[in-house]
């Protein structure tokens, strides 16, 4: 059916809707803005999860909802490695592991680390991880525009940020 629709493979598929590059229109594409809402959503459920005075039943929620957003994350994070083999440079297993060696795809895989390790998923580390991929997908979705505003805020709340996260 993919062929149908001008998609030869569900890796090219995959390659087109992960990898901004490989657009042929401009802006995020549907899959990119879902990862970023996830991991927007991810933060929040993290940072309430945190909250002392929240019922037990609302923390558990939450604790489940970032279960359920971390699987997702290692789906599409599997998904981008396997998509990689379209290009030529990361074709075959050993393409597809430098491709995993990037550093932006370390980054990744930290951010997703905690669901192999068992850790806590609200470290400081974690959440800047997240924040990093926020902006690495914006930028791949040739959202220059809204990377300098979301730098521009960042460098006026500078502060706030970092006390923030010294005290979490």
């Amino acid at each position: 059916r993919l062929s149908l629709i001008g998609w030869s493979t569900m890796r090219g598929l995959l390659y087109r809707e992960l990898f901004g590059e490989a657009r042929q229109t401009p802006g995020v594409s549907r899959t990119n803005a879902i990862v970023v809402v996830m991991i927007l959503l991810s933060t929040v459920l993290a940072v309430v999860q945190t909250e002392p005075d929240l019922p037990a039943v609302v923390q558990a929620w939450c604790g489940h909802g970032l279960t359920a957003l971390s699987v997702m994350f290692v789906l599409e994070y599997s998904a981008r490695v396997y998509a990689a083999g379209e290009l030529p440079q990361f074709a075959g297993w050993r393409g597809r592991l430098r491709f995993a060696l990037q550093v932006r795809m370390l980054i990744d895989l930290l951010a997703i680390a905690p669901v192999f390790l068992g850790v806590s998923d609200h470290t400081v580390l974690i959440r800047l991880a997240r924040i990093v991929r926020i902006v690495r997908l914006a930028q791949i979705g040739q959202l220059s525009a809204a990377t300098e505003a979301l730098a521009a805020a960042i460098s006026i709340r500078r502060m706030e940020l970092i006390l923030s996260f010294g005290l979490a």
